[in-house]
């Protein structure tokens, strides 16, 4: 299995999904965003390799993603939602 470079994002409501907990159903139901630089990102389902998220257009650095999932760390897996409190930490 290889690694996923962007993992996890947010939902239209700010929620941070890991993309190894949808399918493409919530795919077509939903919208994400990238927890670094808020951009558009889009669900890409494989078969052939591991399942990820990725830019629409431009995206930010990975050295940025990785500052702002940092942060939310914590929050991860807690159903709790981070996005006004990781302003806080950087």
């Amino acid at each position: 299995m290889s690694t996923i470079k962007y993992q996890y994002a947010y939902d239209e409501n700010d929620n941070i999904i890991d993309i190894r907990n949808i399918n493409p159903e919530y795919r077509k139901e939903h919208t994400f965003h990238c927890i670094g630089c808020n951009g558009k990102m889009k669900a890409n389902f494989c078969k052939t390799k591991t399942d990820y998220f990725s830019h629409y257009g431009d995206s930010c650095s990975y050295e940025t993603y990785l500052h702002f999932i940092s942060h939310c760390a914590r929050y991860i897996g807690s159903g709790t939602t981070p996005r006004n409190k990781i302003w806080c930490f950087t």
